[in-house]
């Protein structure tokens, strides 16, 4: 069921549109082991979409997501850590 909802719920499509649930429901997928779900948490992370921004929780996400498969999930994490300035690029 939360497959269909994120996107339903992420583009207000027949509902009001709720990031907090997106995120809610990303989340759920991702402890699902969902590689792109994963991916996508960490995306909420770094863009403040329905949760706190947080960069470091974002990288963990990513690096979860990429050791699960996620071809791009690692670049993602890598990008985000040199743009906000960090040094550490692996965990």
């Amino acid at each position: 069921m939360a497959i269909h909802l994120c996107p339903i719920s992420k583009m207000g499509i027949g509902v009001v549109r709720d990031l907090c649930k997106v995120f809610v429901y990303y989340q759920k997928l991702a402890e699902m082991a969902k590689p792109a779900r994963t991916c996508n948490v960490g995306y909420c992370y770094v863009h403040g979409i329905g949760v706190e921004t947080n960069i470091r929780k974002a990288r963990m996400y990513y690096q979860k997501a990429a050791e699960m498969g996620d071809i791009y999930a690692l670049d993602l994490g890598k990008m985000v850590f040199q743009k906000n300035g960090l040094r550490e690029v692996s965990p």
